[in-house]
């Protein structure tokens, strides 16, 4: 059980709301929430789907966002985080499913 959202999310989620950008946020970590993402996404019909993702476990997420992509190719992928800023370009390579990597405030650029 997650002892809190990533503080990261507030910001990206406030630059979104102060430029009236729709936007639901979603913390896989639950299990509930994990088990329906895709049937979120068929339902929502989003342009974007962003991820944070960490060295710990980027392999699951590899694999995670190539299974998003592979069912809703329209959509595009951007990724921030600790990964993303230490392994921009080995992660694009490595994951073809990832449209955008962020290495700098996403909060800065997301409404771009």
């Amino acid at each position: 059980m997650p002892y809190s959202p990533y503080c990261g999310i507030g910001y990206i989620a406030a630059a979104l709301q102060r430029n009236r950008i729709p936007f639901q946020y979603f913390d896989l970590r639950f299990k509930k929430v994990a088990d329906r993402f895709f049937t979120i996404i068929k339902r929502a019909q989003p342009d974007l789907i962003g991820m944070t993702m960490f060295t710990l476990g980027y392999k699951f997420s590899y694999d995670f966002l190539e299974q998003i992509k592979l069912s809703f190719p329209e959509i595009k992928i951007v990724v921030g985080g600790p990964h993303v800023s230490c392994f921009l370009e080995k992660m694009l390579e490595e994951c073809p499913a990832i449209d955008y990597g962020v290495t700098i405030e996403g909060d800065d650029i997301i409404v771009d």
